[in-house]
């Protein structure tokens, strides 16, 4: 495994909320030391707006927007300086020949789900791509509620249509990320945002992709 890991956020659906999972992620990861490099190929710019609002920047965090035909020499080019523990990439939410070759440059792919037919449904075309690639990968439920009574069947199904590769953990309603991105802050800064939940969900999901990935696991770069 290269000494910078590359995570992709990636789903034939739009909506189904890559940008802000991934947004939390970047947060978390810089804000435990790691060094972390986004690359923004989705057209709608959401994160590179985000990070925007920073004037001075964020501490172990980058953000770059980048052609999505230049993601492939982006990511040799960062791998090449070994100053970056993560490399986080946001797509479009399409499903192009185009999306499924950058599918191949990421060591692991996350899915972000909602609990509903529609989001489940589009979503194994992805899984399927990735499968035949033999390229790691896992669903992660997205803006639901873990009391969701739609939560149960949603994974299962996804569990046994993928062979287990399911996080079995959820990242709250999108009303939570809206309170930080809205503010141009972190999640645990927002003003009356619930940061303790924010923080413990997205906390439980990294811990149970160590988990299952170990290579995810890494001491910090420079630290």
């Amino acid at each position: 495994m290269n000494a910078t890991t590359v995570i992709i956020f990636a789903n034939q659906k739009g909506g189904t909320g890559k940008s802000s999972l991934l947004i939390l992620f970047a947060c978390y990861l810089a804000r435990l030391g790691y060094k972390i490099e986004v690359i923004d190929a989705d057209p709608q710019k959401t994160t590179s707006n985000w990070y925007r609002g920073y004037e001075g920047g964020i501490e172990n965090l980058k953000c770059t927007e980048v052609e999505f035909e230049d993601v492939a020499d982006e990511i040799s080019a960062i791998r090449t300086e070994a100053l970056t523990d993560f490399i986080l990439l946001d797509t479009a939410g399409a499903h192009t020949d185009q999306i499924s070759e950058k599918l191949t440059l990421a060591d692991l792919a996350i899915i972000p789900v909602k609990a509903s037919q529609a989001d489940t449904d589009s979503s194994r075309t992805t899984a399927a791509y990735l499968t035949a690639k033999k390229i790691p990968y896992c669903y992660l439920l997205n803006q639901v509620r873990s009391n969701d009574s739609d939560l149960t069947p949603v994974i299962v199904g996804l569990s046994v249509a993928s062979n287990g590769n399911i996080i079995e953990k959820v990242i709250g309603s999108r009303k939570a990320y809206e309170r930080f991105h809205g503010a141009h802050t972190k999640p645990w800064d927002a003003p009356k945002a619930p940061k303790a939940d924010i923080l413990k969900e997205v906390d439980d999901a990294w811990k149970a992709l160590v988990k299952k990935f170990d290579f995810l696991a890494k001491e910090l770069t420079n630290a």
